[in-house]
């Protein structure tokens, strides 16, 4: 999420309202992606490669897990897409995180692929270093309607998560960050500050 990135791209973070620490978090960017949901490795691989919007990286602290936030960041995150013209939103999930794969079969998400190249980043004392895994790919078919009402998004969701939380979060998701000509306030994108 950079502000040279050229693709549609976006970051949204919820944050507690008495201190505003960080309590979830996830990425949505359109990335060039095979039939599998893969990147292509090397330029010959582009010709089979298509924009597709990908969510990424969502992380819920442990003390806010189990309370809807994660299907409410899905939520938003399928309404943004859909608001950049895409049909269908794709997640990768490391295979074994039995959580998120619930989670997001129970939001409609069924199995693209198997990518067995995927790599993840692990620490070392003085460096990072990329170690192979494999990673579930995820797709779901966006409904071109969902989410609108009378020409105006509506996020009745997260305001009734909101309402229950009550002190946990300012505003529901306080900060959504965006970049490119997709999104400022009163142009369409997708702003849930209260």
């Amino acid at each position: 999420f950079s502000m040279t990135n050229k693709r549609r791209n976006a970051l949204f973070v919820v944050e507690k309202r008495r201190d505003g620490g960080i309590v979830a978090s996830c990425g949505l960017e359109v990335s060039h992606l095979d039939s599998d949901g893969r990147a292509a490795r090397h330029s010959e691989g582009l010709h089979k490669c298509w924009e597709r919007p990908l969510l990424s990286n969502l992380v819920v602290v442990p003390e806010f897990r189990r309370q809807g936030i994660a299907t409410q960041l899905v939520e938003l995150c399928e309404r943004t897409a859909r608001s950049w013209g895409q049909d269908e939103l794709l997640i990768k999930v490391e295979q074994g995180n039995s959580g998120a794969e619930r989670l997001y079969v129970g939001l409609g998400y069924t199995l693209l692929a198997v990518d067995s190249r995927a790599e993840k980043p692990q620490a070392g004392r003085w460096y990072v270093r990329w170690v192979p895994t494999t990673n579930l790919v995820l797709r779901k078919r966006l409904d071109a309607h969902s989410g609108l009402e009378g020409g105006k998004r509506r996020l009745p969701k997260l305001r009734a998560m909101q309402a229950q939380l009550g002190d946990l979060l300012q505003g529901g998701i306080q900060a959504v960050r965006e970049r490119g000509s997709a999104w400022a306030p009163g142009r369409g994108g997708a702003d849930c500050r209260d």
